[in-house]
This record gives C-alpha cells, structure tokens and sequence, in this order.
C-alpha cells in the first residue's frame, strides 16, 4: 500500500470515527431535545416567543411527558395572548406531575373563571397538598366556595390566607365580597379600600373596587374607579 493510499485510508477512519458519534448524537432523542429546548429558551429571552413555541414543540416530539416543556410551551403561548392554547398545555403540566403548582394555580383560574368549580377545586387541593401555605391558592378556593354560595366556608379559607400574607389584595378583595355579599357593607369597602392601598396600580383591583360601588348604586364612584388616570390609578 502506498504512501498516498494509506493516508487516504486513515483519513477514512478517522472520518467515520467522527461521524459515528455525531450520527448516534443526532438520532438520540434526548439530546434533540435538549437542543431544542434550549433554542427555545434562547428565543424567548429574547421575546421572540412565537420561535418559541416552535422549538418547545419539536422538543416534545422527542421527548414527550416532560412537564417542564409543556409548562414553558404554556408560557410562551400566553404571552402570545394563545389563551385556549396555554389552558391546554397547563391543563398537560398538571396531570404528567402536580408539583407544578404554578400550572394547577392557571388552571384552576381559568376553571374558576368558567364556573367550573368542582374542577377547580381539584386542581386547587392538589397544589395546595403540596404547598399548605400558598396564598394565592387558598385565595382562589375561597373563590370557589364563594361562587357555590358557601359564605362562611369561604370567609374560612381568605382569612386563612390573610393569616400568612395580611398583605394580599386578591384576599383583600375577595374578603369585601364576601363581607359585601353579607349585606356588611362598612367592612367590604373597608376590605377594598385595602386591597387599593396594596395594590394602587392593579387593573384587576380597581375593577373589583368599582363592582363593589356599582353593587351599592355609588355610579359616580363607579366611574370614577373604572377610568384610568396617571399611573395606572383611577
């Protein structure tokens, strides 16, 4: 064998020596799928979420059930305003693994939001077995109790979330409904007048604060929370 022979065969082996890993690499679906989950992270740092969603879905493909895919293609469509899409991916997290309280905790409001409230309640007691002291799921249980009309069971489940966090308009808010719903008038606007002060630029507040004045025939004061001003404060 020459000179000029053997290298070429060297070079041949060494060329399959490379290629065979590379081969294996690419048709191992775990590590596509780490390639494409991190593309996707790369694009929504940059806010570029519709490539995003893309990316998270190719990566599905190859690694399907993994929750923490599912939960960033949930995020990624809800900031794209995909809320039906988001719901659904959410909806995944929850039932490939619970631990993802923060997905139970969208689900559970988007339920809430429907009336579904025995759904919602299930979604809510799961986060809630893993993490007893979340604020915002106590809060959106009482929410649930509320709209079932359980006055008093309601009342128990926000003051035990004002219990760990007297600092939460949301329980601020449901409270002066609850205490509203009573025919305790004083108390609800005090339990508004609350929430506004901890949370002065919130949308969501200031709405529930000109419900409450609707509900009491106060217009003037209902206009006057509704209408956006400097700041984001009526």
């Amino acid at each position: 064998m020459t000179n000029r022979s053997l290298t070429a065969c060297t070079l041949g082996v060494c060329a399959v020596l490379i290629l065979v890993p590379a081969m294996h690499w690419l048709r191992d679906p775990e590590r596509r799928a780490e390639r494409f989950v991190a593309s996707g992270d790369e694009h929504a740092a940059q806010g570029r979420f519709r490539e995003a969603a893309i990316e998270y879905r190719n990566a599905l493909k190859h690694r399907p059930g993994d929750a923490g895919t599912e939960f960033k293609l949930g995020t990624a469509h809800d900031v794209l305003g995909e809320r039906a899409r988001a719901h659904q991916a959410f909806v995944r997290v929850t039932e490939l693994d619970g631990r993802w309280t923060d997905a139970g905790i969208r689900v559970a409001k988007v339920l809430l939001a429907e009336a579904r409230f025995a759904d919602a309640q299930r979604h809510l007691e799961t986060v809630l077995g893993h993490e007893p002291r979340n604020v915002t799921a106590l809060v959106l249980l009482g929410g649930v109790y509320a709209g079932l009309g359980e006055q008093t069971s309601a009342l128990a489940w926000v003051e035990q979330a004002l219990a760990i966090d007297p600092e939460s308009a949301n329980a601020h808010i449901l409270l002066g409904s609850i205490r509203l719903s009573a025919g305790e008038q004083e108390e609800g606007g005090t339990a508004f007048a609350k929430a506004t002060q901890l949370a002065p630029d919130s949308l969501e507040v200031w709405t529930a604060l000109g419900q409450f004045r609707w509900a009491l025939g106060e217009f003037e004061a209902t206009e006057r929370a509704l209408t956006p001003r400097a700041g984001g404060r009526p």
